[in-house]
């Protein structure tokens, strides 16, 4: 992992892409975009009855390692307004403290904006939550992924068991409880979406 620093503070860059190698495929993930259910599927799928902690168990590897990998690349994709109202429900409303908040000035029940507002300043790399979802799966300017799936599309992981057999069904995992995005997106929340995840609309064809 490479150190950058942030804030005063020296932080690792995280890669959270999973291989599964029974099927020979590398799920290309970021927070808040099902990574917490895609690698329990893959866990599962290796023998492992009880998954209490994916994030622990599972085997992770950078964009680079997974070019060298010669397995194929699935990305797993989120709307990035549903992404970001799912990061702040889960991040700022919901219980407990979170480590992003060391990352800037977010405080504990801030309202949506004020939130964007703080997530635009943020590099692509203080957080793995925050970061576009397309940064994860460049190596050297090549986008690797040959297979793009949406997970809000009801077809997507049925497609993705199809291309790598011996996946079980995906499991809900680390749902936020997020309210319906649509409202909450209008206006300026709309706008600083837009503008911190550009390259996310543009690449996996979301609707601006």
């Amino acid at each position: 992992m490479t150190i950058r620093f942030a804030h005063g503070r020296p932080y690792l860059v995280q890669w959270i892409n999973v291989p599964y190698h029974e099927g020979r495929v590398v799920f290309m993930l970021n927070g808040k975009c099902g990574n917490s259910s895609v690698k329990t599927a893959v866990l599962k799928a290796e023998g492992h009855a009880e998954v209490a902690r994916p994030h622990r168990m599972a085997e992770t590897w950078s964009p680079a390692r997974a070019a060298r990998s010669g397995y194929r690349c699935i990305a797993v994709a989120r709307n990035p307004y549903a992404r970001a109202v799912s990061l702040w429900n889960q991040k700022i409303i919901g219980r407990g403290r979170s480590g992003l908040w060391r990352k800037g000035a977010f405080e504990k029940g801030m309202e949506f904006v004020p939130f964007l507002r703080e997530v635009i300043k943020m590099g692509e790399h203080e957080d793995v939550h925050v970061r576009s979802q397309w940064i994860g799966m460049t190596h050297r300017g090549r986008f690797l992924p040959e297979h793009i799936h949406r997970i809000e599309e009801p077809e997507c992981w049925a497609e993705v068991q199809a291309l790598a057999p011996g996946l079980p069904d995906l499991e809900q995992r680390n749902a936020s409880g997020a309210p319906p995005w649509e409202a909450l997106c209008e206006g300026e929340a709309g706008a600083l979406i837009r503008t911190r995840w550009a390259r996310d609309f543009e690449v996996f064809g979301y609707e601006k």
